[in-house]
């Protein structure tokens, strides 16, 4: 019998350096988009109207991967638990 292999899903590039220091900006810029927190004078969709300026943003700057606002999310997420964890070490 033969196995049925699943291709290999396609590697995105690297995240460019342009692109995290736009994060960061965005990040250090705004206190309701960093801690996420719920404002009633700034409306409900605040936060996902945020993370979709900031894709369009990193989308189109330097040549790192174009992707969508999940997956900046979980990049962004990964990242920092990443420099968390070696700052632990």
């Amino acid at each position: 019998m033969s196995a049925s292999k699943k291709p290999k899903r396609a590697r995105t590039r690297n995240t460019s350096v342009e692109q995290y220091n736009t994060y960061l900006a965005m990040m250090e810029n705004d206190f309701y988009f960093r801690s996420n927190t719920i404002n009633p004078s700034i409306g409900v969709n605040y936060t996902e109207n945020k993370w979709k300026e900031l894709a369009k943003l990193l989308n189109v700057c330097g040549d790192g991967p174009q992707l969508a606002v999940d997956e900046w999310k979980k990049r962004f997420t990964d990242w920092k638990y990443s420099v968390r964890q070696k700052y632990r070490k």
